[in-house]
């Protein structure tokens, strides 16, 4: 390997998965130190922040002798208290823990076993858009879509929201309902004497007479009708 394979080592470069420039690097050390210059110097080298032997002795014999089987956390407090000590709590685990001082725990597993809620009828799922009702019953889905709307409508009024999210859009993703509305035909006009007088003549309750009667000559809804006061 020489310096001008060291110009065009580009495909050197790549077979070792480094830029061009650290390739060279690589061969000018080479070429100094032989292998001994391509050995990564990291791994000899002590770093400066490493604690002295002597420090990590005495850790073990504070332990051993004054506080043998409490907790890495009861100790860590009473050696920077009592002897002030400067090390960090897990500075102080890992040394007793290589010299066999304190055991390690086991890592926890998940604290539940996360799994999906079963489908149940009458359970809300959320507003996706989805073409599907909710739950298997007819209409069902109509009808929470009704009270999620009033209480949207609720809290529109109260100022929490601007926006209803259960109105018209949602409506419209919704499948039509199974049951289709049916009306009854229209009694002739020439008829409506006949059964006015049948109406008076029958059993029923004078309020409901009435009312039928009342329903006839005015055109109203039924609905009004019997809630009338």
């Amino acid at each position: 390997m020489d310096g001008e394979a060291a110009d065009a080592g580009g495909g050197g470069a790549d077979a070792g998965g480094v830029c061009a420039r650290t390739f060279r690097r690589y061969v000018d050390r080479f070429e100094e130190s032989g292998l001994d210059g391509l050995a990564d110097k990291r791994l000899s080298q002590v770093s400066a922040r490493r604690a002295p032997t002597d420090e990590v002795l005495r850790l073990e014999a504070l332990y051993r002798e004054s506080h043998q089987g409490w907790s890495v956390a009861h100790f860590h407090d009473v050696y920077r208290e009592r002897h002030a000590g400067e090390r960090s709590y897990t500075w102080v685990r890992n040394r007793l823990q290589e010299a066999g001082l304190a055991a390690q725990r086991k890592r926890r597993g998940t604290p539940r076993r996360r799994r999906e809620r079963a489908p149940i009828p009458g359970l809300l799922v959320h507003q996706d858009g989805s073409s599907h009702e909710w739950v298997p019953a007819t209409g069902c889905a109509q009808r929470v879509r009704q009270r999620i709307a009033a209480v949207m409508k609720a809290s529109i009024a109260d100022g929490h929201r601007l926006d209803n999210p259960a109105g018209d859009a949602l409506t419209a993703v919704l499948p039509k309902g199974g049951r289709k509305q049916r009306h009854q035909r229209a009694l002739p006009h020439r008829e409506v004497g006949a059964a006015l007088e049948m109406v008076r003549r029958s059993n029923a309750q004078t309020s409901t007479k009435l009312a039928f009667e009342f329903l006839v000559l005015t055109a109203a809804r039924s609905g009004e009708v019997r809630l009338m006061t």
